[in-house]
């Protein structure tokens, strides 16, 4: 937006936006501004706006840094191409501050997690993954790394510092080097401070060692840091770690727990103090193939600053193939860390699945003083525990917990564990499940309207728990059968009846439908798609482009899409009454969007009238992204979808792909 009142993109500060920063008199009118992307393009180059916005805001006494040059890494991350020669001054330095669109492409563009450590490590650092390594471009465009023009700064200004190197995720959780949970986790809010610098080794003659993150194994949560090659006896190699501007007290304690394969290995902390000067700490012990709580003496760093905080590895033999780990850094005051006493644990809520089966938990308890970590576990039948998960708040939710046990209830235990990993004082609370031992009977069909002959599938909906089902089909050719698929044939036209039982050691439960199935030679040619071109109305749509008419035009790159809160609707006129028997229904998947975007709860009505609907098909536990809905046939004119539940998650909006509605034109008699 310029000062005409018009949107102008101007890729730079100009006299036609900058009063949007700084208004003529000098009033602050904004904070920063960030400038459109094209200052790079060779069309603009020429320009050199960069270098003219820094003279601008000189001119105008506004920080050259309170602009941002974008750079829109979305589609392409490093592999864009910036001109970076307008971005930095010849005699060193840049000429504005960097702003980068949607850096989240370094975790998009990969499914593994590595990958992505490492891409993001080269679009933050460089290519080399070494902030202190000299990056020499094959030309302007190439990325050079944020690290090349921002220099490091730190949070570790106060103790305690304590890090397990933990990114917040894992493929199992761990607790002083034992694992005590084999399941995928996530919780971004246990995340631990990870090195400053990733990744500054200087080797020793004949060492070469290279470092990265690791998810194969960890102290506490899911993470190590591991460092591996080759190492020479007695040669050591430097890491450097964080920058800190740590305060140091009279008394504390300085561990590191570690544990190395390959060599047993000496392990020295190195620490730059604010005067530029080194100390060096002997660790206590060597470094073994277990994990190893190495000590420090620190009587000389009292009322000392530290700067930096590195590490001094040296192998006890020659190994081509050594493994590090870094599990835990632990700096603290003495007797400074207390353990907490958990109390009052409740259920705050639960909602269980329609089977009884799954439950989302919501738990809350007190502490008498704030734990680093609650564990959260679920104490089982044979007394053992199961982890649910780790909080750093009072508070934790448990999503699709699973029923595993023949009791009725479930015991929740949550244990307070402090920085240095010690145990506080617990408390537990009991959910009762709902009694779900008489299993639940349901079924459906890929045909109910077919014509003498044509096989017809049925399969069980039964609840999880049940342990047989037997079908009757009077009039079939199997009038009776066993398993959770049937398929048969009906000889004769006609109305029929199908029933299912579900059995299981507590009891067992029947469900039937009467007209069901209808066999008649007006389905002899197969069923006709009615809804193509069908009259459409909505209860809201986003705008023309996804309005509710691309849900019917036989296009499955088009949709009706609505927002706001759910339910949403469409109803379909298929212009006069006619007989329907299934549905047909292309959700956000089939569109080419995420899987989670599919439809989880929805319901199919159909009327003759367009005034009084009738339930016909209700489904709450969707994930495909195509689903067909058989049911009994009936007249209709207007076919309605209720969208109760939009997505996997939380988002509320609509994505329905196509419609499709199958019967005969002419209506039953």
């Amino acid at each position: 937006m310029t000062i005409d009142g018009k949107m102008d993109w101007q890729n730079a500060l100009t006299e036609k936006n900058a009063p949007y920063l700084k208004t003529e008199d000098g009033t602050q009118a904004a904070d920063t501004m960030f400038l459109n992307f094209w200052w790079t393009t060779d069309k603009l180059a020429p320009e050199e706006l960069l270098k003219s916005s820094a003279a601008l805001a000189a001119q105008k006494q506004i920080d050259p840094y309170d602009l941002y040059a974008g750079v829109d890494v979305q589609s392409n991350g490093y592999d864009t191409e910036i001109q970076w020669n307008l971005f930095e001054k010849p005699e060193g330095g840049t000429y504005t501050s960097l702003g980068l669109y949607c850096p989240s492409w370094a975790y998009f563009s990969t499914d593994m997690i590595q990958e992505f450590w490492k891409r993001e490590n080269k679009m933050w650092v460089n290519a080399k993954g070494n902030p202190s390594a000299e990056i020499q471009p094959e030309s302007d465009t190439d990325w050079r790394g944020v690290s090349t023009y921002v220099v490091e700064r730190t949070a570790l200004t106060t103790l305690p510092f304590v890090t397990n190197f933990s990114t917040g995720n894992g493929y199992g959780f761990y607790k002083k080097g034992e694992q005590i949970s084999m399941l995928d986790w996530n919780n971004r809010s246990i995340s631990d401070m990870l090195p400053t610098y990733r990744y500054m080794i200087d080797d020793g003659a004949g060492n070469k060692l290279s470092a990265d993150l690791d998810v194969g194994d960890a102290y506490y949560g899911g993470n190590s840091m591991i460092l591996r090659g080759a190492v020479k006896k007695g040669v050591p190699s430097t890491i450097k770690m964080y920058s800190a501007s740590l305060p140091m007290p009279e008394k504390i304690s300085f561990t590191t727990t570690a544990r190395a394969r390959g060599a047993e290995v000496a392990l020295d902390a190195v620490l730059t103090l604010d005067d530029g000067s080194e100390v060096v700490l002997t660790g206590d012990k060597k470094v073994q193939d277990a994990w190893t709580t190495v000590t420090y003496q620190t009587a000389e760093l009292a009322g000392k600053t530290v700067k930096a905080i590195s590490y001094r590895l040296t192998a006890e033999g020659d190994s081509d193939a050594l493994q590090f780990r870094f599990g835990n850094i632990s700096i603290t005051e003495a007797d400074s860390v207390k353990k907490a006493a958990v109390s009052n644990v409740q259920v705050l809520d639960s909602e269980f699945d329609e089977d009884g089966m799954y439950a989302g938990v919501r738990l809350s308890w007190d502490s008498d003083i704030l734990s680093d970590y609650y564990e959260v576990y679920r104490i089982n039948q044979d007394q053992t525990k199961s982890l649910l998960g780790v909080s750093n708040t009072n508070n934790f939710y448990i999503n699709t917990l699973p029923r595993t046990d023949e009791t009725n209830q479930s015991v929740f235990e949550v244990i307070p564990v402090n920085l240095l990993l010690e145990e506080g004082s617990g408390a537990t609370a009991t959910m009762q499940w709902p009694d779900n031992s008489i299993p639940k009977a349901a079924f459906t069909a890929d045909i109910t309207l077919a014509a003498a002959g044509e096989t017809i599938t049925f399969q069980s909906l039964c609840s999880q728990n049940t342990q047989k089902v037997t079908w009757t089909l009077a009039g079939a050719d199997k009038e009776s059968a066993e398993g959770d698929s049937v398929s048969v044939t009906y000889p004769e036209a006609g109305i029929y009846t199908v029933s299912i039982k579900a059995e299981n050691a507590s009891g067992s439960s029947e469900a039937s439908k009467e007209g069901f199935i209808i066999i008649t030679d007006k389905a002899a040619d197969g069923l006709t798609l009615l809804s193509q071109g069908a009259g459409t109305e909505a209860d809201a749509y986003v705008n023309e482009n996804e309005a509710p008419q691309f849900a019917v035009d036989g296009d499955v790159t088009k949709k009706w899409c609505a927002t706001g809160s759910a339910p949403h609707e469409i109803t379909l006129d298929l212009g006069a009454v006619k007989a329907v028997s299934a549905v047909d229904v292309y959700h956000a998947e089939a569109g080419g969007e995420s899987a989670d975007m599919n439809t989880k709860s929805y319901a199919i009505y159909t009327s003759e009238d367009g005034l009084s609907f009738e339930e016909v098909r209700s489904v709450t536990r969707n994930t495909a992204g195509t689903t067909h809905d058989a049911f009994a046939p009936v007249n209709a004119q207007f076919v309605k979808l209720v969208v109760n539940k939009p997505t996997q998650g939380s988002d509320s909006a609509a994505r329905i792909y196509e419609i499709e509605v199958y019967g005969l034109e002419e209506p039953l008699e």
